[in-house]
């Protein structure tokens, strides 16, 4: 079930001013919950990919709906009636561990750049939902994103896996062994420096 909601409530948790009407805000709406989505926090929107990436039809259909309470970053109560809306503006609507996920969110994304956003969304919403593998997934966002450069994808990547893709203690232990040589080499560079 679509949670506008719960969305109002990640953005108010973020600091994220919205602003429905300008379309880079939207942009950055839609990737927000897509991320956040991706990473646990179901809100209940479906995406798909489109030209900017992930997208919610249903999201943006909401967005416009609910305009006065995204923008003010106010809830309905669970309890409002059809005729007389009761908004509550107090009352979290996010668990500790969701909370948690959006400090994290907001520690990967702190400058919230829409290309950033759109970037990472586009490339954690590929590897997950399509299932492709990290090559796979890199290849197919340039693709569709030719208007990026290198940096700006090798950036919005790094944020997606820092956000989604937690290594293992397997993974970790086989990034040690693969990092000694470079380390070896380190180590002996600044003892020649030093």
């Amino acid at each position: 079930m679509r949670d506008i909601n719960k969305a109002i409530a990640c953005f108010r948790e973020l600091g994220f001013k919205p602003n429905v009407d300008n379309f880079e805000n939207r942009l950055k709406m839609q990737k927000i919950i897509c991320l956040l989505e991706l990473m646990g926090i179901d809100c209940g929107f479906k995406f798909s990919l489109y030209v900017r990436g992930a997208y919610s039809r249903e999201l943006t259909e909401l967005l416009y709906s609910k305009k006065q309470i995204v923008e003010g970053l106010k809830t309905e109560s669970a309890c409002a009636k059809r005729t007389s809306v009761e908004v509550r503006t107090s009352t979290n609507q996010l668990s500790k561990e969701e909370i948690s996920k959006i400090e994290e969110f907001r520690g990967a994304m702190h400058d919230m750049k829409a290309s950033l956003l759109e970037i990472a969304a586009t490339y954690a919403f590929i590897a997950s939902t399509l299932g492709l593998d990290n090559k796979e997934a890199t290849i197919k966002l340039k693709e569709m994103k030719p208007f990026y450069s290198e940096g700006e994808i090798a950036v919005g990547i790094s944020r997606a896996k820092l956000l989604l893709f937690k290594p293992t203690e397997k993974d970790l232990d086989s990034l040690k062994e693969e990092m000694k040589p470079w380390e070896a080499a380190a180590d002996e560079d600044a003892r020649k420096w030093a």
